[in-house]
């Protein structure tokens, strides 16, 4: 088996990513007892065998930004890389980094590390909780060993409880085989979308991806971004929150969480596809995503509420349907409401003795996909109305939801799946607000109305009256058409102006 590994373009990152994902918020609210990645051990592999400083030794002390870490390298021949320097900085840097309180750190060559899927039956118990692959390669075109190989990382990653960060690679090329193909990873993307596009290209085509976005230079620390964010929530849920221990609700939680503040034109093509195919549930968030966390679990049923932010760790049953209703108090609205469902494809391993050990051991996995739903409905009285918004891929095993502006009143999540006990991570939040705005100022003798809090996607009709019993459409705003945007400013070209004059913003909300 020939695998390749290449890099591609790493750039120096940008300092501000920290502030971005609203990294100094949190600790603002949590203060003292901010997460830090503390008792989470971690594994950083990398093409070229490089380690984030040199050493002759195993395991060695680190220092300077790595200071009261402990590296352990579980290959051999392993040389310092500028490239492995800045991947640990974003992943567990005492400076850079989401999870300074990281200290046992694994290294392994990204050779070694996939080459031992075909070496060892079942694949091997990696180190660490929360990985990053900042690397891509292939097996040269063999499509029956790509498969292979792809279906052992997921086999290992479902098996074990990993967090694994697969970052796409630079450029708009197709996604790379290795290791971004992955059903379980999670797949990392750029912000500025100067990523691998067009979905998945190995084990199954037409998957989305990437997951997530960071507002970073290049795949390589995206990557390690997240990876940083993971290992400081698994401390978290860890202390408080053991029942979001495992891969899926984790994901669930970070995807939930992902902020379209910086993408206003994010938008699904379809009930079909659960994310942007540029953008994928959107950019990295930790105060939204700890925030979700802080939620609690919450239990389906249909008997009770459920909180308008929280998680859920549950199975999902062929023909039952779980609900968890929530409401949006009256006289405000849900600005924001994101919902996030993962699960894991089912990998069959067969052992056969008698087989020689050639291209593959003597092994071999199966594939098969589970099919779940997310569907949001209103709600009266703990009963379901109106569909208003599905997610139902049949292909990926994520679905995901987000509107603007929910107004006041009852909703309810729904999964539902094809297969029994398909154990399910569930994540939701609803940001609540005044909804779309519309505020009226004078400047240098015009009248100016600045609208804020808009659904770039809907249309919104301006309205003017003189006495507030008869009101007169003026103009429409939508701002998908011309530069996607939540603002708006409209300038009144009625000059002069009734004494007594009023305006009002007109839509057809959800419900």
């Amino acid at each position: 088996m020939t695998v390749w590994l290449g890099l591609g373009v790493c750039r120096p990152g940008h300092a501000g990513w920290l502030e971005d994902i609203g990294y100094f918020q949190l600790g603002a609210e949590l203060g003292a007892s901010m997460p830090t990645g503390a008792g989470i051990s971690v594994l950083q592999t990398e093409a070229g065998a490089g380690i984030p400083q040199a050493s002759a030794t195993s395991p060695f002390a680190g220092a300077g930004n790595y200071s009261g870490k402990t590296f352990t390298m579980d290959s051999t021949g392993m040389v310092y890389s500028d490239h492995a320097n800045s991947v640990a900085g974003y992943f567990y840097g005492n400076s850079t980094s989401a999870s300074p309180g990281v200290t046992d750190v694994h290294l392994m060559n990204a050779n070694d590390f996939i080459n031992a899927y075909g070496t060892a039956d079942p694949p091997p118990a990696a180190a660490g909780l929360i990985h990053n692959h900042s690397w891509f390669g292939s097996t040269t075109g063999d499509a029956a060993s790509d498969n292979y190989y792809l279906r052992a990382f997921d086999f290992q990653i479902n098996r074990d409880g990993l967090i694994s960060c697969t970052p796409l690679n630079n450029g708009t090329g197709a996604v790379p085989t290795f290791m971004a193909n992955s059903y379980h990873s999670i797949s990392v993307g750029l912000r500025s979308g100067i990523h691998s596009l067009g979905g998945s290209t190995a084990d199954g085509t037409g998957r989305m991806k990437p997951d997530l976005v960071v507002n970073e230079t290049a795949t390589s620390y995206a990557g390690p971004a997240v990876a940083s964010v993971a290992a400081m929530l698994r401390q978290a849920i860890k202390a408080g929150y053991t029942a979001a221990d495992n891969p899926r609700t984790i994901k669930a939680i970070l995807l939930a969480g992902a902020s379209k503040n910086n993408l206003p034109g994010w938008q699904r093509a379809s009930a079909a596809a659960p994310y942007a195919s540029m953008f994928g549930a959107g950019e990295l968030n930790v105060l939204r995503a700890h925030r979700i966390l802080a939620g609690g679990r919450q239990i389906a049923g249909t008997t009770t509420e459920v909180s308008s932010t929280g998680w859920d760790s549950s199975t999902a049953q062929s023909g039952g349907v779980n609900r968890y209703f929530f409401s949006v108090s009256a006289g405000s609205y849900g600005n924001t409401f994101s919902a996030a469902l993962t699960w894991h494809r089912t990998i069959g391993y067969t052992y056969n003795p008698g087989d020689p050990p050639t291209v593959e051991p003597s092994a071999s996995y199966s594939s098969a996909l589970p099919d779940l739903n997310l569907k949001l409905y209103a709600a009266t009285g703990l009963v379901a109305g109106a569909q208003l918004d599905q997610s139902v891929s049949v292909v990926d095993n994520v679905e995901h939801l987000f509107q603007r502006n929910l107004p006041a009143g009852q909703y309810v999540i729904e999964v539902s799946g094809n297969s029994d006990g398909i154990a399910y991570g569930l994540a939701w939040q609803v940001q609540p607000g005044a909804g779309p705005t519309a505020a009226v100022r004078i400047e240098a003798g015009k009248v100016w109305l600045d609208l804020a809090n808009l659904d770039p996607f809907t249309t919104y009709t301006i309205q003017k009256s003189t006495s507030l019993s008869g009101w007169t459409n003026v103009t429409t705003v939508r701002t998908a058409d011309t530069s996607p945007a939540t603002t708006f400013t409209w300038n009144d070209p009625a000059m002069p102006l009734p004494a007594a004059t009023f305006y009002r913003l007109r839509w057809t909300a959800i419900r």
